[in-house]
């Protein structure tokens, strides 16, 4: 699920078409958690997706950061239940980055692959002036915890090392009255 591998750097011209809507009551999905290195357990637990914060529902700076924060909880929801609807929720259509990432968890679920670890963090962001129905630039540096995918018998298919202080810059959108992803360019380099 890693972060640099899923990535195709890119603040393209988007239509600002939406994938879908963002549900606004929980909608729980079953999964099975199991730590890196060990075996898939067999008890599932249930988990919640990640909520839409009310500072995210503003046409606002403080909205577009706010929104920027929650794409990440919904990436790593994501891969954590191995369903791509949520991405698509909070994604254009033409985002680059986010088609890279729908591809990804798409091919694992196909797989019957599952992910431990792999958790990205935005440790800061900051948010541009300008027009919101145009765009806004959110610079941020993210983090991701070392992950792992297995296949379905529980064998490592896949291992990623942390990525740490990783300077990743987006275009957020107001369309429709609510916020979209519309690109996120993810650079090679470590923030110093």
């Amino acid at each position: 699920m890693g972060l640099l591998v899923l990535a195709i750097a890119c603040v393209a011209g988007c239509d600002g078409e939406q994938g879908g809507t963002w549900p606004t009551g929980p909608r729980s999905t079953v999964v099975t958690e199991s730590p890196i290195g060990s075996s898939p357990s067999p008890s599932a637990i249930t988990v919640d997706p990640p909520m839409l914060p009310e500072a995210a529902t503003k046409p606002t700076r403080a909205g577009a950061e706010a929104f920027f924060r929650h794409f990440w909880d919904v990436y790593n929801y994501s891969f954590q239940v191995v369903d791509s609807s949520y991405i698509r929720d909070v994604s254009d259509q033409q985002c680059i980055y986010c088609n890279s990432v729908i591809d990804g968890v798409d091919k694992s679920r196909r797989l019957d692959q599952s992910y431990a670890g792999g958790r990205v963090d935005v440790s800061a962001s900051v948010v541009a002036p300008g027009d919101i129905e145009r765009g806004l630039f959110v610079s941020a540096t993210l983090s991701q915890e070392a992950g792992i995918t297995r296949d379905r018998n529980g064998g490592i298919v896949a291992s990623q090392p942390p990525i740490t202080a990783r300077r990743v810059d987006a275009v957020v959108r107001w369309i429709h009255g609510g916020w979209l992803l519309m690109d996120v360019d993810v650079h090679k380099t470590k923030v110093a």
